[in-house]
């Protein structure tokens, strides 16, 4: 065990006084490359766009069980502004390719925004059609409440209108299905 010690010390000094003896150029250099590296690192994290981690849910192709997708979305400032892309990055669909998505396509947003812990999100006529969407209303407003509750700590209610005409409030058993079919 002392020997190993001592070589190790011995290691340290010389190792110590090969680099005093080193020409003093070489050592400049090394410097400015190491304070270059720190200057680099540090201005890309001064400048780094800042994202917010986000997950989705979306239905397994095979199965229908829930399946999650971590995407990282630009950091806006306000509750409604969030919303907004969080659901406009929704409505585009999943990435992978054995996931379905919750609505069509063409289906844009209308309004959202929040008040008082409550979500409001119109969504355009094209969220009634189920063209490769999900295989029925229920399952995609499942699976959007789902979506925003998860990301939104602060929502306690969602307020869902296809064409301004109110779809799902709260439970999205209870009359969604009639609300569809009347239209």
């Amino acid at each position: 065990m002392k020997n190993i010690l001592k070589k190790i010390m011995n290691f340290l000094k010389n190792t110590g006084e090969k680099i005093q003896d080193t020409h003093p150029a070489i050592q400049i250099i090394a410097f400015s490359v190491l304070a270059g590296i720190f200057f680099l690192v540090f201005v890309s994290l001064l400048f780094h766009p800042y994202t917010n981690r986000s997950i989705f849910f979306f239905p397994d192709t095979r199965t229908g069980a829930p399946r999650a997708e971590i995407r990282y979305l630009p950091k806006v400032h306000g509750t409604d502004s969030r919303l907004n892309l969080y659901v406009s990055e929704l409505l585009l669909g999943p990435i992978g390719p054995t996931y379905k998505p919750l609505y069509p396509k063409n289906v844009r947003i209308l309004r959202c925004f929040t008040k008082k812990n409550t979500a409001y999100i119109d969504l355009s006529a094209a969220a009634l059609e189920l063209d490769g969407g999900t295989t029925s209303y229920i399952e995609a407003f499942a699976f959007f409440k789902k979506n925003v509750f998860t990301n939104f700590r602060n929502v306690d209610k969602i307020y869902l209108y296809i064409d301004g005409v109110e779809i799902y409030s709260g439970d999205p058993n209870a009359d969604a299905e009639q609300k569809i079919k009347k239209r």
